[in-house]
């Protein structure tokens, strides 16, 4: 039978070290295999997206002049026309 306080005594006569060197290293270590795991879980519950079938709309002034955007696209082949003071 598991006693649990015998356990306890045994963690904290056996377990307890002081290492007065803790937290003074500059080296900083990175679990990869548990970043991996944890990154893992978390990407597989997303739903898959299908990227190549995604229709990309520019707006004004979005690429800074780089490429014509939807609205001055729009401006270009329908007639603008000024607003009455009343609209």
């Amino acid at each position: 039978e598991i006693n649990a306080e015998e356990i306890s005594q045994q963690l904290v006569t056996n377990s307890f070290m002081i290492n007065y060197e803790y937290s003074k290293s500059r080296d900083i270590i990175y679990d990869y295999d548990e970043i991996e795991l944890v990154l893992q879980n978390k990407i597989s519950n997303l739903p898959m997206i299908d990227t190549e079938k995604l229709q990309y709309l520019n707006y004004q002034f979005e690429l800074y002049v780089e490429n014509s955007s939807l609205i001055t696209d729009v401006r270009a082949r329908v007639k603008q026309e000024p607003l009455e003071a009343t609209e």
